[in-house]
């Protein structure tokens, strides 16, 4: 999800939220010292709300701020299939499930790393010997 979605996914939610308290613009907007019209920005998405009034606003509610931004933020993996079938386990095999995936971490064909020879890294200083090595290992036929 990008900053834009983000934002944009924040509104909608504030909006939705005002509306269910049956609030107006102006009944929040004085609670927390802005202006209706400030808020009514960032209910559209035409500005940028920050973090702190973001957590004003969102106390006005009763919503814990990180609850707020991990809702928003599981929208992105909603549509994982993975996540639906976890879902539908109870403890213990969601339990066995993360047990699972960690043990295929350790299987270097499903792992998701990109090696490096050592004469190209950048980060240490690379000596002939490495660089031969290298070759050596490269050349092997395993």
């Amino acid at each position: 999800m990008s900053d834009l979605d983000i934002y944009e996914e924040i509104g909608k939610r504030l909006k939705k939220l005002r509306e269910s308290s049956s609030l107006t613009l102006k009944d929040v907007a004085d609670k927390i010292g802005i202006s209706s019209m400030t808020l009514s920005r960032y209910e559209s998405n035409s500005r940028k709300v920050r973090i702190n009034t973001l957590q004003e606003i969102l106390k006005i509610y009763g919503v814990d701020y990180e609850d707020f931004i991990n809702s928003i933020k599981m929208n992105d993996v909603d549509d994982l299939p993975i996540l639906k079938y976890f879902d539908m386990l109870n403890s213990r095999g969601k339990d066995e499930a993360v047990k699972r995936v960690r043990e295929l971490t350790y299987i270097p064909e499903f792992k998701n790393v990109q090696l490096i020879a050592a004469h190209e890294r950048t980060d240490i200083e690379v000596t002939d010997d490495m660089i031969k090595r290298d070759d050596e290992l490269m050349n092997e036929d395993d």
